[in-house]
């Protein structure tokens, strides 16, 4: 890409319209790059794409609007700033669209998909997603050419790429995981990203996974969040003896983590008992569907804007 100071960017959308549009799901991936950016990110373009023409020739009438978004300025969204990436995502759902906020109940978001970065593929989602993602895949296995090692459920996300920005937007979302490995030394955001590193099997195996997520997630009644993962790991992350030196009243704040992580749990069996009766062919009534997912996706958007917080190495902070 060449970075031109005050030059303006755009994102490109295109959607397939679904049967319920006050529902969204949304894919992404960023066509700015360093150098050719191959597998960053012009492969993970192309995989949308092909997810999409995949859809249309199949003749498949989505519940949900799915949303098809490719993001300028990712990699160069402010010069001279340590925080130049995913401006583009960041602008599509807090400027262009705010809109979605409270509609698009996920986003699948692609990075370098078409090369291998490990031995065990990964989906990398929020917190929330976590009890959704392993249930989901449980039965999805790779082939052994592309990945012997299989597949697993990785949270929360990190920093770095679109679905960050799209997630504190209140966006549930999710990454082909791609943070491992040697590439990422050696060839990433550097002019040896080449299709050299070109990995059919991968690839293919990713617009598979994805593929059936997105089938999955559209076939879903109410938006299947579970905020326990959220509660547990804030209670694993707290220094109880630091807390106690500081004369905070950690003993309090622990049995009120775990009191949300026992009524989170409450929750998500519910949505999974509305959601399973969905998938049996049962009469759903949509207005109180509708009414309970804008309450799961606000306490969604409350714990980005409250817990959410970036240490100096940009790790994610309660």
């Amino acid at each position: 890409s060449t970075v031109i100071r005050d030059w303006e960017s755009y994102n490109i959308t295109g959607m397939i319209p679904g049967e319920e549009p006050e529902q969204m799901i949304m894919l992404s991936a960023h066509y700015d790059s360093y150098f050719t950016g191959f597998q960053d990110d012009n492969a993970a373009v192309a995989m949308m794409l092909g997810i999409a023409r995949t859809f249309i020739d199949m003749g498949y009438k989505p519940r949900k609007t799915l949303v098809f978004c490719a993001m300028a300025a990712e990699e160069w969204g402010v010069v001279d700033s340590k925080y130049d990436w995913s401006t583009g995502a960041y602008e599509q759902v807090f400027t262009a669209h705010p809109e979605w906020q409270g509609k698009v109940i996920a986003d699948f978001n692609f990075e370098l998909p078409a090369h291998a970065h490990g031995k065990k593929d990964a989906v990398r989602c929020t917190y929330e997603y976590a009890s959704f993602m392993k249930k989901a895949t449980e039965h999805i296995q790779p082939s052994k050419e592309a990945y012997p090692e299989g597949l697993e459920v990785h949270f929360p996300i990190q920093t770095w790429s679109d679905d960050f920005s799209i997630a504190i937007a209140g966006i549930p979302s999710s990454v082909n995981e791609f943070s491992d490995g040697e590439f990422m030394e050696t060839h990433y955001h550097s002019q040896f990203d080449s299709d050299e590193f070109y990995d059919e099997a991968v690839y293919r195996f990713h617009h598979e996974l994805y593929g059936l997520l997105l089938l999955e997630l559209d076939a879903q009644a109410v938006v299947p969040l579970n905020f326990a993962e959220v509660f547990e790991e804030a209670a694993k992350s707290l220094d109880v003896i630091y807390c106690q030196k500081a004369g905070a009243r950690v003993t309090a704040l622990l049995e009120l983590l775990e009191k949300a992580q026992e009524l989170s749990d409450e929750i998500y069996d519910r949505i999974w008992d509305v959601n399973e009766a969905r998938l049996a062919g049962e009469a759903v009534e949509l207005e109180r569907v509708r009414e309970a997912e804008k309450k799961l996706l606000s306490v969604f958007k409350m714990e980005q804007d409250r817990f959410v917080r970036l240490n100096w190495a940009d790790e994610v902070l309660f």
